[in-house]
């Protein structure tokens, strides 16, 4: 990782390398992590406690004071450096108008209370029976997986594509059994996708979310296939890259969406300079999943120069993907 330092004589753009477990690097991830809770728009006590025992050098006046802060006027989102306007001004003066002149601050807030209120009454929200959180874009054309398989020959990803595909539904989903030895060409057929659209519960507000995720070979002429947290068995953040996205058609009529990825694990290995920032690696082969299981997009860094394919979990993209990352409430 190169760091920026001013030296005689050479520009302030002169990269410079960091040495090994170099106080710079935990540093700039320690202000990863106040930032990113500070920036929250809902702030519990607990993660005001997480924010006083991640912040750790007092003589930063500008993280000094910021608990306390929030405490007294609420997050920072309702704080601002620009200079207020007369149209503010205006907008105040006409709230007050509406009060008796005593004790106004209280019922402005009251007032302003009762407009979200009524707000609130406007939005139904979805059913569970008629909620589903994902949907599919940029659709191909159908193909029997056989015939997939055949066509990513090169691809050692596809190898038994068509066996794992069968094997996968009739293990997970019995009710729509499949034989092994039905005609392939027919049963079933398969419609992959280069898009997926996922909706998530925020856990920094609790409002809904969406991740536009790729699955694509030549998106604007590059290769990219993002990757995604999905719910397993053993693991409430399971991670894997999409190989695949698409609609599985069942000879009943059944329409089942599924992905290929290529799952990571858990890792306790460390790079050379060790920091909190979570890490994986990637495990051999690939596995099927239901698109019903996917939480959200998630965000690895290869970690250059390590022995084994291990990448970064990168927690700070967001709020939300900290506090799920870090077990945060």
């Amino acid at each position: 990782m190169a760091r920026l330092r001013h030296e005689p004589n050479q520009g302030v753009n002169k990269p410079i390398i960091t040495r090994k477990n170099d106080p710079f690097i935990h540093c700039i991830r320690t202000y990863q992590r106040c930032r990113i809770v500070i920036g929250m728009n809902c702030m519990p006590e607990s993660r005001l406690t997480q924010l006083i025992q991640d912040y750790e050098y007092r003589s930063e006046h500008a993280f000094n004071h910021v608990v306390d802060d929030i405490r007294r006027r609420g997050t920072t989102n309702h704080a601002s450096t620009h200079i207020v306007g007369e149209g503010f001004q205006q907008e105040v003066s006409e709230m007050y108008q509406i009060t008796n002149g005593k004790n106004a601050e209280h019922q402005v807030a009251m007032w302003q209370q009762s407009q979200e209120d009524a707000g609130d009454d406007l939005i139904a929200p979805p059913t569970p029976q008629s909620f589903v959180h994902w949907s599919l874009g940029a659709a191909e054309r159908r193909i029997s997986p056989m015939s997939l398989e055949s066509k990513q020959g090169n691809n050692p990803l596809f190898r038994n594509f068509n066996m794992n595909l069968r094997q996968y539904l009739a293990h997970h989903h019995p009710a729509h059994p499949l034989r092994m030895k039905q005609d392939l060409e027919i049963n079933p057929q398969i419609m992959p996708c280069k898009a997926l659209y996922v909706n998530f519960q925020s856990s920094v507000n609790w409002k809904s979310e969406r991740d536009i995720l790729r699955c694509n070979p030549s998106f604007h002429n590059e290769p990219r296939y993002d990757s995604v947290i999905f719910n397993a068995e053993d693991d409430p953040l399971a991670m894997g890259e999409l190989a695949l996205i698409f609609r599985c058609f069942l000879p009943n009529g059944v329409k089942l969406d599924l992905a290929m990825v290529r799952p990571f694990r858990r890792s306790s290995w460390h790079p050379k300079t060790r920091t909190d920032c979570p890490i994986r690696e990637r495990k051999s082969g690939v596995m099927f999943i239901a698109l019903e299981h996917v939480v959200r997009g998630v965000l690895l860094c290869p970690i250059f120069g390590a022995s084994r394919e291990a990448f970064y979990v990168i927690d700070t993209v967001d709020g939300d993907m900290f506090l799920r990352i870090n077990g945060i409430e």
